[in-house]
């Protein structure tokens, strides 16, 4: 095996084009390479229309190229052409039609690829013709692996994987994507079974005309795509795309979607056709189930589902187990003209929030507030979604359909139950118990009631009641205890759910929770006279009150920084909740913690437990310099495993024969030492490579005799 590679510690070593040449690194009709640890960049410092890489992999009519291993390469600035996706940052390409040529164990893995035209990373063959039922001259590459990649401020597509069987792309992230044309940050193309999981997809952007700009794509020619695990936000054109233009002979049959997250996606309002899901064209078979869709106020989708024209509609699309959580008033299948698409399906589904007369027929479904823990609290990151957990009495816990082939974890790695269980709706197989229910709570009342305690209300409610009332004014008074909360509280929530409203129902009335820093009172003898005063306003929401019949409603009050403070000081928070506008007639009721199912307020904590310090240190996977080097005639050779893999480290001469197999088996997480013994080589230099799981790397060593 040939390996390129840095040399000892320092900068990486830098080879730049300076836009002078097409292609920096170029392979031509080459197998059992591995470039690692190079800086590449070819910038002609103008915008023009030259093809230019940074790393091309080409092979015609060759057969099958073995072993091509591209890891920790630093690809940026590279300036191309942007009306043609054959250009960019990574470009593996099969052409001819004599020979039929796959890559077979292609690896392109912890590369960052950053300012480039036109794409980030492509793959593209020239044996690709087949429909849905033959395969005329389709010939897919094998064992094609995308992993832990960082692809920033692509011309247009990050990524675009086509002609391949079995496809996995994984853990990467795809940032600002299409900021000079039309693309989606990244896309499948005339793939069989392709696995895309674990990636997160954000801010990719909308260009005046576009009809792309998607987080994800299961694109032309595709069978069998799924998209799993992902994170999506902040794309203007949305989170997911399944398309096919209509056409003799095009498909895209059976694409998967689920287990993913989506966050504020849609939300440029320059495109008519913004949604957070597209399905567009010659679509058969699609089916969503157990996706989070989540959209604040500002998120200004046109449709939260768009089934598109694209010289056909699609058929049979499914939708199980999703939550639709949207806080602006969604449009659900909308056609786009007079004719639609056949064959849809929604059962189970949860549509919380805005509604309209659009929303999708769903014998099973539920409207009533999910229970998140923090929805909408994701930022960049994959360890900030904790908020997409469901609390213990949520009402999708064990109220989901389990479906033929459900996939066997959620999001967050718990298991799905098999077909003896009952599944969940959303991305969360579980509940989580909130850090603490209210120890005290009770409301007061002033002016003629100002005497009386009113916390063994048989109602089990508490009330707030505006200045309208002047002899009758209400707040709420709540104390949570956090002495059995240990460790770092990076977010803090009061939850309360709304019971009814008796009067003036309609109305808009601003609830705010202001601090109290005396936790000395006593729920059972509180009253209007002796209350601890409050201080500064924290918080405050506007809630519009309901009548009796009308289901309840959940509020989150962010006290994050108050909460901290209190946490610090002495760990117990008390607040109180008052009316602040003053014409007021309404009476709200909330659930207080006496209330049957444990209704009542909750202090929701998202933060980090404590552990002990070895415990959080995380294991990277490293093969490291052989020991002692040169050798005669034996060395130690030093890895270590982030998580269980199949592992096999191989020794190879100068001209990329394989000399010796010194591990071929499945190994958990851990360092690990394995001696070579060079009795019966020549002296020289040898490489010796590893392959974990779809990690990959090499390294030279001397033995001299």
């Amino acid at each position: 095996m040939v390996v390129i590679s840095s040399f000892g510690t320092g900068e990486l070593p830098k080879l730049d084009g300076k836009g002078l040449i097409q292609d920096v690194v170029y392979l031509r009709n080459q197998e059992y390479w591995g470039i690692n640890n190079l800086e590449i960049t070819n910038d002609s410092g103008v915008e023009d229309s030259t093809l230019r890489t940074g790393v091309h992999i080409y092979a015609s009519d060759f057969g099958t190229v073995h072993n091509i291993f591209l890891s920790n390469l630093y690809i940026h600035n590279i300036n191309g052409d942007l009306s043609d996706k054959e250009n960019g940052g990574i470009l593996c390409e099969i052409a001819g039609s004599a020979v039929q040529t796959i890559f077979d164990s292609l690896v392109i893995t912890g590369c960052k690829i950053i300012d480039i035209d036109r794409t980030g990373i492509s793959l593209n063959s020239s044996w690709a013709t087949r429909t849905l039922t033959t395969n005329t001259k389709w010939i897919p590459s094998t064992n094609v692996i995308i992993r832990n990649n960082w692809i920033e401020r692509s011309g247009c597509n990050g990524m675009i994987i086509r002609v391949s069987a079995r496809p996995l792309i994984e853990y990467n992230t795809f940032k600002q994507c299409a900021l000079k044309g039309s693309g989606n940050a990244m896309f499948l193309f005339n793939c069989d079974d392709g696995l895309v999981q674990f990636n997160e997809s954000y801010l990719t952007v909308y260009n005046t005309g576009d009809a792309d700009a998607s987080g994800f794509d299961s694109d032309y020619q595709c069978k069998r795509s799924v998209f799993q695990y992902n994170y999506s936000h902040d794309n203007d054109g949305g989170f997911m795309l399944v398309c096919c233009q209509g056409g003799v002979g095009r498909f895209n049959d059976g694409t998967i979607v689920r287990y993913n997250i989506s966050q504020n996606d849609g939300g440029n309002t320059a495109w008519s056709g913004r949604s957070i899901i597209r399905v567009s064209g010659q679509t058969t078979n699609t089916v969503f189930y157990n996706n989070v869709l989540y959209s604040n106020a500002a998120t200004n989708f046109r449709a939260a589902i768009y089934h598109k024209s694209w010289a056909a509609f699609p058929d049979s699309t499914s939708y199980y187990n999703n939550i639709f959580y949207l806080q602006n008033t969604p449009a659900y299948i909308f056609y786009g003209s007079t004719d639609s698409s056949t064959n849809n399906f929604f059962d189970h589904n949860v549509f919380f929030g805005k509604h309209s007369a659009s929303d999708p027929v769903d014998l099973n479904a539920i409207t009533s507030d999910p229970m998140f823990v923090f929805p909408g609290s994701g930022s960049v990151g994959f360890n900030t979604l904790s908020g997409y957990r469901l609390l213990e009495n949520s009402p999708c816990i064990n109220s989901g359909i389990l479906l033929t082939g459900q996939a066997a974890k959620d999001f967050f790695g718990n298991s799905v139950p098999d077909l003896s269980g009952s599944v969940d709706r959303g991305v969360y197989e579980g509940f989580i118990s909130p850090t603490g229910y209210a120890d005290a709570d009770t409301y007061v009342m002033g002016g003629t009631s100002g005497d009386i305690n009113f916390y063994n209300d048989s109602t089990n409610v508490l009330r707030i009641r505006g200045y309208v009332y002047p002899n009758n004014k209400r707040n709420i008074y709540l104390r949570f205890n956090l002495k059995s909360f240990s460790g770092y509280i990076s977010r803090a929530a009061i939850k309360l759910t709304a019971k009814l409203v008796v009067a003036n129902a309609g109305t808009e009335n601003r609830i705010n929770v202001y601090s109290v820093e005396n936790d000395n009172w006593d729920p059972t003898t509180l009253t209007w006279n002796n209350a601890p005063s409050f201080g500064d306003s924290l918080t405050g929401t506007i809630i519009k009150t309901k009548a009796s019949t009308a289901p309840d409603t959940s509020y989150d009050f962010d006290i994050t920084e108050y909460a901290k403070k209190e946490y610090a000081k002495d760990s117990i928070v008390s607040v109180c909740l008052a009316d602040t506008i003053s014409t007021s007639t309404s009476d709200i009721r909330f659930w207080s913690s006496r209330a049957p199912g444990n209704a009542g307020p909750l202090l929701l904590i998202n933060g980090i437990t404590s552990v002990k310090a070895e415990e959080v240190q995380p294991v990277q996977f490293a093969l490291m310099q052989n020991y002692p080097n040169p050798f005669n005639p034996t060395t130690q050779i030093n890895y270590r495993l982030s998580s269980t893999q199949h592992v096999v480290l191989k020794v190879f001469d100068v001209l990329g024969n394989q000399v010796r197999i010194l591990v071929n088996e499945e190994k958990p997480r851990g360092e690990y030492t394995i001696a070579f013994d060079g009795n019966g080589l020549a002296s020289g230099i040898y490489f010796y490579s590893i392959q974990a799981g779809n990690n990959f790397s090499a390294k030279k060593m001397i033995l001299a005799k």
